[in-house]
């Protein structure tokens, strides 16, 4: 899968107003990357930081969410499932594949 993204860790950090989180990259070979921002509105300063802290793991839950459709792809629904509910089992392997977003596609 291609991707558009900015490769490797990104890390959050708080901005020194105190009043945002930054998101940023990680790795020296993209040093002081600006990937974006948590700020403003009505939101505590926990639930900003807990925000940034899911934005800034994107990168290892699209590796996951990667390694668990190459798992997926290897097997099959258990027999008892395919006999109990027969078409009306999702099609789980199209369904990560869609959230899956590559440079063509996007989530809206």
């Amino acid at each position: 899968m291609k991707t558009n993204h900015t490769k490797g860790n990104w890390k959050y950090k708080i901005d020194v107003s105190g009043n945002s989180f930054y998101i940023e990259s990680a790795d020296q070979s993209h040093k002081n990357t600006f990937i974006g921002e948590i700020g403003g509105g009505v939101q505590s300063k926990n639930e900003m930081e807990a925000n940034a802290k899911l934005i800034a793991s994107a990168p290892e839950l699209l590796e996951a969410l990667n390694h668990c459709l190459e798992l997926l792809l290897e097997c099959e629904p258990p027999k008892h499932l395919i006999e109990t509910y027969g078409n009306a089992i999702p099609n789980y392997k199209n369904l990560i594949s869609d959230l899956i977003v590559n440079e063509d596609e996007s989530f809206y």
